[in-house]
């Protein structure tokens, strides 16, 4: 496998000199770095060299691609190939969030959290994003401030043979509230994506953060999360993988103060020869913090999905609560699924709690819908709508809540 960078459209500014110096350092580890193979611990289940066989081009630009009209209720935000637009920046602005070029922040605090994930900080794809890191923004959402409508990020990414990689920080200052839907689109060109989210969450804010990823399924989809939660602070995530050939969520949670609450939960949906990859670290670095994860994985066909949950609690964060489930539903006799939850305790007054489970639909529960003139197709279908209800659940805005719904009703099996 090998990148290729196409540099026509770079330009910096005497203020870049710092992300310069960040990109080389990265530039510099991805040279000794092996391409992640079965020997790669994260990556056990997952070869990644075996997938991109092309060479991908890396591009600091793309050609524009048709906008998906607005959706009613939401405030509309939308991303060509990780880059905002003038139209972009006054929503943003209109919405009361601030937007800024990475290159262009001078903030310590930002900087910290570019380099400070520390789990997935020399993975592969990791020092890829950063090493041809050109597509980097900052949303800020000031101290008190509370979202009427929740907010879509209408991503477009569709290059035939590119390799895009596009990182964008969301910073939320105190007790600030806010919902975001990250909607994936493409036009199945057999596109890389690389993206990063950076999370920071100050005391007593709240955010509803949830990822749709439904790209084509020649589209390859690799996606990184760093997200710290400070005191009081509540993350409700939930990342729904229904496209791409092959799409790798690396998921990073940093409770590090009191009362940091996350609930990062997912859902994959595959069919054909689809192949998804979790990794996930929840990491409890204070006492009374707590998490909950639920993961269900809905297989098909020749899918094969992967879940590896690690949940590491330090020795001085006491009475904490942490809650991990992964379960698999096998659609077929040719669908695969791993599933490797763990847990890493190093303190003795916890409640911690993890487990999964796998299982396949039984003949009599077929024949219990084909004596009633349903079809295996419409049983399949109904029991994998009801199957992905309580992961729904878990989103905690209404509104997207609803859509995201709407949007798996549509899903063929």
């Amino acid at each position: 496998m090998n990148f290729h960078e196409d540099l026509s459209a770079q330009s910096f500014t005497p203020q870049d000199k710092w992300f310069q110096t960040f990109k080389a350092e990265n530039q510099n580890l991805l040279e000794k770095a092996e391409i992640p193979n079965r020997r790669t611990e994260t990556w056990k289940y997952t070869n990644l060299a075996s997938f991109l066989k092309e060479d991908f081009k890396i591009k600091s630009t793309a050609s524009p691609k048709s906008l998906i009209s607005d959706e009613p209720g939401f405030t509309n935000i939308h991303i060509q190939h990780g880059h905002l637009n003038q139209q972009t920046f006054q929503g943003l602005l209109d919405l009361g969030a601030e937007c800024t070029p990475l290159t262009h922040i001078n903030s310590d605090e930002i900087k910290d959290l570019l380099t400070g994930d520390a789990f997935f900080k020399n993975d592969y794809i990791n020092l890829v994003n950063n090493s041809y890191l050109n597509n980097a923004w900052v949303i800020k959402f000031n101290k008190n401030f509370k979202s009427q409508n929740p907010v879509i990020l209408n991503h477009y990414i569709g290059e035939k043979h590119a390799h895009l990689c596009s990182q964008l920080f969301i910073v939320l200052e105190d007790n600030v509230q806010v919902n975001l839907l990250e909607n994936f689109n493409s036009q199945d060109e057999s596109t890389l994506f690389n993206y990063k989210s950076h999370i920071k969450l100050a005391p007593g804010s709240h955010l509803c953060h949830v990822l749709n990823q439904h790209l084509g399924l020649a589209d390859h989809f690799i996606y990184s999360l760093n997200s710290h939660i400070d005191r009081d602070a509540h993350y409700n995530s939930c990342i729904i993988n229904q496209g791409a050939r092959l799409s790798r969520s690396n998921l990073y949670v940093n409770l590090h103060a009191t009362g940091a609450t996350a609930d990062v939960h997912g859902l994959y949906q595959l069919k054909e020869n689809q192949h998804h990859d979790t990794m996930s670290f929840i990491h409890h670095n204070c006492e009374h913090t707590y998490s909950h994860q639920l993961y269900k994985g809905i297989l098909s066909d020749s899918s094969r999905g992967i879940f590896t949950g690690r949940v590491r609690v330090e020795k001085n964060a006491q009475q904490i609560n942490a809650e991990q489930l992964n379960k698999n539903l096998l659609l077929s006799k040719k669908a695969h699924t791993n599933s490797r939850p763990q847990m890493e305790i190093y303190a003795d007054d916890v409640k911690c709690a993890h487990g999964s489970t796998t299982g396949q639909i039984s003949e009599e529960e077929m024949f219990y819908f084909t004596s009633r003139g349903i079809t295996p197709e419409k049983a399949h279908k109904m029991l994998a709508q009801a199957y992905t209800n309580d992961v729904l659940l878990k989103i905690n805005n209404l509104k997207i809540r609803s859509y995201m719904q709407s949007h798996l009703e549509k899903m063929d099996f």
